[in-house]
């Protein structure tokens, strides 16, 4: 009996929490926010703008703006440290499969496939693609 409570209680605080979180990020939303310099409107440059609305189900790594004062809707390219994320990720990817190329069975205790070279490969070709382009400003 006691550990359905504990965990009815603990479903309750998350929920709870859920909830909370929720509510203050959608009216976060709805508020105003100020810019910086570099990345007023295209339009009347002004620096006021809110999220635009209907970017719910949608994941992005900075979302579409829409000006306070002219109502246009545009788009900030994602910060340039994402890309080298991206490389990031594909190095320690190409490192962990070249280790284990040449690694003898001892010392690596999981082993890729070809299959798995093949997808780390391709992976880490698509993480060096976005870093690229993300940091090209073309992203």
């Amino acid at each position: 009996m006691d550990e359905n409570l504990l965990g009815l209680a603990a479903v309750a605080v998350v929920s709870i929490f859920a909830l909370i979180s929720f509510a203050w990020f959608r009216y976060r939303e709805r508020c105003e926010r100020r810019a910086s310099t570099a990345q007023g409107c295209p339009d009347c440059g002004s620096l006021r703008y809110r999220v635009a609305a209907g970017q719910e189900n949608e994941i992005v790594a900075s979302p579409r703006r829409q000006c306070v004062e002219c109502l246009r809707l545009c788009s900030v390219p994602p910060p340039r440290w994402a890309g080298f994320v991206a490389y990031a990720i594909a190095g320690i990817l190409l490192a962990a499969m070249a280790f284990d190329w040449v690694a003898s069975p001892k010392d690596w205790p999981m082993h890729f496939s070809w299959k798995g070279r093949l997808t780390v490969l391709a992976y880490s070709g698509a993480m060096i693609w976005i870093g690229t382009r993300v940091i090209r400003g073309k992203a």
